[in-house]
């Protein structure tokens, strides 16, 4: 499904590759309704209403219900995101715009730069989730923090950041300032993994000798 009909006159490419037509009608909602619902004029969504939500799918044992629904709802999450950063009027980039969220937590933010950095940098083409591949993504979440274990904010958080930042390569292509960040360090991180390979490499000879 290349894309996505919103109104009569507005088609899009949705952020991730939907093969279901129920996953498809939600994510057409979840844009719509940010677009011109409740939400319209406010821009990015936060990241929050992600968290917020999943951890209610926790909460429930929504994941495990044998309703179909549920999960196809998730793709209107993903639409409302996608909605929020296009504008009413246009259909286009809202101007000034430069991330898919609102975020709204330190640990988003870090997780935002770390999933937009596996988009660009990772070996590969881009890649490109679908509904099924975001679904199963979503669940290890759920499942690795458990709604009643402990406050985990932390990791809820930079997770869904991850995943928003590398939702967001498809929108937003990387700037001269990450590109220039990213190198910085890396090139720090290469300079170390070369100095402990001499390290090893001294230990090796002494204990030869």
């Amino acid at each position: 499904m290349a894309t996505i009909q919103i109104t009569k006159k507005l088609r899009i490419t949705p952020l991730i590759d939907i093969q279901s037509t129920a996953f498809a009608e939600q994510y057409e909602h979840g844009v719509w309704w940010s677009m011109h619902g409740d939400e319209q004029g406010k821009g990015p969504m936060p990241a929050s209403y992600l968290v917020t939500n999943l951890r209610q799918y926790e909460e429930h044992n929504t994941f495990h219900t044998s309703d179909p629904y549920y999960l196809h709802h998730i793709g209107f999450f993903i639409g409302m995101y996608h909605g929020g950063i296009l504008s009413p009027q246009t259909g286009q980039l809202r101007p000034n715009v430069t991330a898919l969220a609102l975020l709204d937590h330190k640990d988003a933010i870090r997780g935002y730069r770390i999933g937009r950095e596996a988009c660009f940098h990772e070996p590969g083409p881009v890649y490109r989730y679908t509904e099924y591949g975001l679904i199963e993504r979503l669940q290890d979440l759920v499942r690795d923090n458990l709604y009643n274990e402990r406050d985990n904010a932390t990791t809820w958080y930079y997770g869904i950041g991850c995943l928003l930042g590398g939702l967001s390569g498809q929108v937003f292509p990387e700037t001269r300032q990450e590109r220039q960040t990213w190198e910085e360090e890396y090139g720090k991180w290469a300079t170390r993994k070369v100095q402990e390979a001499r390290v090893l490499q001294r230990s090796a000879i002494l204990q030869e000798t």
